[in-house]
C-alpha cells in the first residue's frame, strides 16, 4: 500500500499510474493505492489560491514468488464398480517457478484405489509437467448361500412309522390284509421317495421344490 500526503491545508492531490503525467483530470487520491506489480506512480497537488505542485513520482518493483497453476482434465470422473478411469493433473510454472511438486490422495470408498504416474513432477522454464491419475474400483461381490438346514429331514423320517400305522388301520377296515399291506408300502415309498428328493446338501436353491 503506498500513501501520499501534502502539507498544504486542503490541498487535493491527483495521480496516475499508468506512465503519464497527472493533472487535476487524473484519479483523485482518497487513499493508500494498493500496488500489485511493478509500476510509477506520479502525483500532483492542487489546492485554491495556489499553482499546481511539482509532480512527484516514486517507481515500485514488485519481484513475485515462484509458483505454478494447476489444471486437471477431465475436471469429474463417474466409474462403475469394477471399471477404472484416469484424469490428467497439470503443473504450469509461473515467474519461473522449478521445484518438484508430488501428488497423492485419499479419502476413497471402500473398493476403491488410486496412483499416479509419475508420482511427482518437475517444471522446467516455461514447460509444463503433466501426471496421470487412475482411480480403480473392484466389482461388488455376491453373497453366497450356504447348504440348507437337514434338521426338518429327520423330521421326515420319524413320520414314517406313523403314516404306515395310518395307512394300515385304514386298510384293516374296508380291505383285506394284502390290501393293507400294499397301503403301508405305498405309504413308506412315497415318504421315502419325498426324503430323497430333499437329502441332497446342494447349494442349489429349493424354494420351488418339494424342500
Amino acid at each position: 500500500m503506498v500513501a501520499i500526503s501534502d502539507t498544504t491545508t486542503g490541498a487535493t492531490i491527483y495521480y496516475t499510474n499508468d506512465g503519464t503525467t497527472p493533472t487535476t483530470s487524473s484519479a483523485v487520491y482518497n487513499g493508500p493505492i494498493t500496488v500489485s506489480s511493478t509500476e510509477t506512480l506520479q502525483a500532483i497537488a492542487g489546492a485554491s489560491g495556489y499553482n499546481n505542485s511539482a509532480v512527484a513520482s516514486a517507481t515500485y518493483t514488485i519481484t513475485l514468488s515462484p509458483d505454478y497453476q494447476l489444471s486437471v482434465t477431465p475436471t469429474t470422473l463417474t466409474i462403475v464398480a469394477g471399471q477404472s478411469g484416469t484424469a490428467t493433473f497439470t503443473v504450469t510454472p509461473m515467474n519461473g517457478f522449478n521445484s518438484e511438486v508430488s501428488f497423492g490422495c485419499s479419502g476413497l470408498p471402500s473398493g476403491a484405489t488410486c496412483s499416479f504416474a509419475p508420482s511427482s513432477v518437475t517444471p522446467s522454464g516455461a514447460n509444463p509437467a503433466s501426471s496421470t491419475l487412475t482411480i480403480s474400483t473392484t466389482m461388488a461381490s455376491a453373497a453366497l448361500r450356504g447348504p440348507r438346514s437337514t434338521s426338518h429331514y429327520l423330521n421326515y423320517a420319524l413320520l414314517l412309522p406313523f403314516a404306515g400305522m395310518i395307512f394300515g388301520l385304514a386298510a384293516r377296515r374296508k380291505q383285506s390284509r394284502l390290501k393293507s399291506r400294499v397301503y403301508s408300502m405305498g405309504a413308506v415309498v412315497l415318504l421315502a421317495a419325498g426324503l430323497a428328493s430333499c437329502g441332497s446338501s446342494s447349494v442349489v436353491d429349493c424354494a420351488s421344490s418339494a424342500c
